[in-house]
């Protein structure tokens, strides 16, 4: 199983140069926004000390990095190769890669304990308000 992108990527037929380089900005503004989003919880992680927290994001954080210069700088050549090898590398299929597997894996792990988190201030605050 591959992402539909990477069969659309491998048929020359069905997108030319100037539609690959259009798909590439999504991953260079993702990369933007997820280091503006991480120097943000890096702040907060100050005030809270969630060093559980803190720590995936650094490593989500760097999981993306390499991906993004492995798919830029090691694989520079056409927009179409470079596409090709980010697009296999961020997926979390079976057949994806380690590293898109662990940046899928540090996700699902980041919003389960986000969410616990969340449900127990909740069930806190409700305790303490019917005191």
């Amino acid at each position: 199983m591959t992402f539909f992108n990477a069969r659309l990527i491998d048929d020359d037929s069905l997108l030319d140069d100037g539609q690959v380089r259009s798909l590439l900005s999504p991953y260079i503004i993702a990369l933007f926004f997820e280091a503006l989003l991480f120097g943000a919880f890096s702040i907060t992680f100050i005030a809270g000390l969630c060093t559980v927290m803190w720590g995936l994001a650094l490593a989500h954080a760097v999981l993306s990095l390499r991906i993004e210069t492995n798919g830029f700088a090691e694989h520079a050549g056409t927009a179409r190769t470079v596409y090709k090898a980010l697009v296999d590398q961020s997926s979390w299929t079976a057949d994806g890669s380690r590293i898109g597997n662990a940046r899928f894996i540090i996700l699902v792990v980041q919003t389960l304990l986000g969410g616990v988190l969340m449900v127990s201030s909740v069930v806190n605050a409700l305790a303490i308000s019917s005191i």
